[in-house]
């Protein structure tokens, strides 16, 4: 699971800056999920796994990752010691008040099927450009002085400069783009739309156009688990960040995540998490101020 600390929103710009703990100890782990704006984060200890759409690979301390716009994600740790991430969310909007720089420089980034991500280790020519630069856009932001966000705006306009020259370096590399990522976002997109709702297997793989079979095979080699397993797993996510961030109670909380039954939501929490929601919800309370659950 990712324990996130502190996060914070830039006035007037699309932007935001999130430290992150990802821990082993916890009984839940973080769901396969995308956003519609790009991320970029740094390894500040420790270290951590990231599994991007087919790719899995660690990133150590001072290592960082970019990850795309609708690329499927998710960050675990593997080892006893957690590791704590700055990680910068940027709306792809944020440029498009000047029409030429967005389809210029930042639509073909973003629109780029097959560079879901980058992975940019300790020994890369782009460490010593991009560590410098994004100390500094997060130390700004976490001043907060006068008129911060002008440079603020400034430092991203440097951060994608250097993500369009890394996007223009592989874009004659041949790499083979898998629609089976495509298929599955369009089911994780209905299950986060539709979790409310009562829906079956029948209605998750009518999302994607497939059969039962290829979208169980689909949910398994990517997900690790079947349909409907993730869409349980992903109610239950919803779950626990009402328990961590609302004073709603169980029953309304298990109506609102899409289980229903006060008692089944206890049930599928207490053999997923470990403990009974109350109890889960007071423990969390005290050891931190929110537990993201970013699941699809």
């Amino acid at each position: 699971m990712i324990t996130n600390s502190e996060m914070i929103t830039v006035s007037g710009l699309p932007v935001a800056l999130s430290n992150k703990i990802v821990n082993k100890c916890v009984v839940k782990k973080e769901l396969l999920h995308w956003h519609s704006g790009v991320e970029l984060f740094c390894v500040r200890s420790g270290c951590v796994h990231c599994k991007v759409n087919e790719s899995i690979f660690k990133l150590m301390k001072g290592e960082f990752c970019f990850i795309n716009a609708k690329s499927l994600h998710r960050v675990y740790s593997e080892s006893e010691e957690a590791g704590e991430l700055d990680v910068l969310m940027i709306d792809p909007d944020f440029f498009s008040r000047n029409k030429k720089i967005y389809e210029d420089y930042v639509l073909p980034v973003v629109d780029s099927q097959e560079f879901s991500h980058v992975r940019i280790d300790i020994h890369s020519k782009e460490i010593y450009q991009l560590s410098g630069i994004f100390d500094a856009v997060c130390n700004t932001i976490r001043e907060n002085e006068e008129a911060y966000a002008l440079d603020v705006a400034g430092y991203i306009y440097m951060i994608f400069r250097r993500l369009h020259l890394m996007y223009l370096s592989r874009e004659s590399a041949p790499v083979s783009y898998n629609r089976d990522i495509l298929l599955l976002r369009k089911m994780t997109d209905y299950i986060k739309e539709n979790h409310m709702e009562h829906i079956c297997l029948d209605d998750i793989r009518r999302a994607a156009g497939i059969s039962r079979s290829k979208c169980t095979a689909i949910f398994k080699k990517y997900c690790g688990k079947p349909p409907i397993a993730f869409l349980n797993n992903y109610r239950l996510n919803v779950g626990a960040k009402l328990l961590l961030t609302t004073d709603e109670t169980i029953a309304d909380i298990a109506n609102e995540c899409g289980i229903g039954e006060q008692s089944y939501f206890g049930k599928m929490f207490r053999k997923e998490y470990g403990s009974a929601p109350s109890q889960w919800r007071n423990k969390n309370r005290q050891q931190s101020k929110q537990v993201l659950a970013d699941a699809i």
